[in-house]
């Protein structure tokens, strides 16, 4: 487990073993994806991790609890690509907040930038925040279930999925240059937003072929920070 003191952040490192099932268990829906290399090849591994399960990781971690170093999960199916037909890779980090203290004031997120040469309005809603959920098998309660996320989860709207969000700027890019094709995308969740307002996606170039990328909340605060390279 690796720590940090900027924002009380911590991180934990979590191996994920997908184990193979017989045909009466074999899961019909993935929501993991691991590829392993190997000379000339990449095996794309599709798994499937119990929501339940994860949920249960949040929680031990958002309360400071020691989560376990490896979680098993069903294979679903396993692909061998050549190098030749490979068309991106994609990595995730992911940082566990220690739970804050009993009566210690929220921390203040960020403002985000002004200045934006290009953006747009959004306006999330159950339907929009429910679908995304089902093209990307989430099945998180706190997107779609709003007696859930308030009464148990102690947040005041559906929580809009951060990868949502980053969809949402590629596509204001898109939009903005669509001719262009991106070669590498970044993008850090700095604070929550929820379907009780909206929120802007704004974009520059900082040159031909740099753009930087964020999300802005209804009082002004950044929701995520993005950049993009374009080919």
């Amino acid at each position: 487990m690796a720590e940090t003191n900027k924002a009380q952040e911590k991180s934990a490192g979590l191996n994920i073993r997908l184990a193979s099932v017989d045909n009466s268990d074999q899961p019909v829906l993935a929501n993991f994806t691991r590829l392993n290399g190997a000379p000339g090849m990449v095996f794309v591994d599709f798994g499937f991790l119990e929501p339940a399960a994860l949920s249960a990781l949040s929680r031990l971690a958002q309360s400071g609890n020691k989560i376990p170093e490896t979680l098993t999960g069903k294979l679903a199916v396993r692909v061998a690509l050549g190098y030749d037909t490979l068309a991106l890779t994609e990595e995730h980090d992911i940082v566990y907040r220690e739970a804050p203290q009993a009566g210690a004031a929220a921390e203040a997120p960020p403002q985000a930038p002004t200045g934006e040469q290009f953006g747009r309005g959004v306006t999330p809603d159950p339907v929009l925040l429910f679908r995304y959920s089902a093209l990307t098998f989430n099945g998180h309660r706190i997107h779609y279930d709003r007696s859930y996320v308030t009464g148990v989860e102690g947040y005041p709207g559906l929580i809009v999925h951060g990868p949502l969000i980053a969809t949402l700027l590629v596509d204001l890019l898109r939009r903005e240059r669509p001719e262009a094709r991106l070669s590498a995308f970044e993008f850090r969740a700095m604070s929550p937003l929820f379907d009780t307002a909206p929120f802007n996606v704004c974009g520059r170039f900082d040159d031909a072929k740099h753009a930087s990328l964020w999300a802005r909340g209804p009082q002004g605060q950044l929701a995520m920070q993005a950049s993009a390279t374009l080919a």
